[in-house]
């Protein structure tokens, strides 16, 4: 993925963290990060909490407001890890954000709020599927206001 940004004329390092950030410079001006998510199964797996608030009305699920978004220019980079090649999708925060939160309301839907096996859980997942078109390998759309 960083010889992907160095391709395109951007400077990127990785910051330490819990999960991999790219911070991305641009004619040595910081123009935003990268926030790397990979899996090996074709689906990313997540916790809704870091979208959304969840709130308990005793075993039912009600989903809240949005959380914050991490930063200004938030890209989030889901990678598909294959043998034959990997697959990078390429979305705002902000859109990742709402794909995960949309879908969380209408798994909850289907079953009055409950999830039916274990209520409690705050788990998600993700996939290929449920992106955008377009959104593989979209790197010039991630950092268009760049000029």
């Amino acid at each position: 993925m960083l010889a992907d940004l160095r391709c395109r004329g951007f400077e990127p390092t990785i910051e330490e963290g819990r999960s991999p950030v790219i911070v991305v410079h641009h004619a040595g001006r910081r123009v935003g990060t990268v926030h790397v998510k990979s899996a090996k199964r074709g689906s990313w797996q997540f916790t809704i909490t870091r979208f959304c608030e969840i709130r308990f009305e005793g075993e039912r699920q009600v989903v809240g407001p949005f959380r914050p978004l991490p930063s200004e220019a938030g890209i989030c980079a889901l990678v598909e890890l294959d043998s034959d090649g990997n697959r990078i999708f390429i979305l705002r925060w902000k859109e990742l954000r709402d794909i995960v939160v949309d879908d969380y309301r209408s798994y909850l839907a289907r079953f009055g709020g409950r999830r039916p096996r274990k209520w409690d859980s705050l788990h998600c997942a993700i996939g290929p599927g449920h992106l955008p078109p377009g959104s593989e390998g979209a790197w010039s759309a991630a950092f268009a206001p760049i000029g």
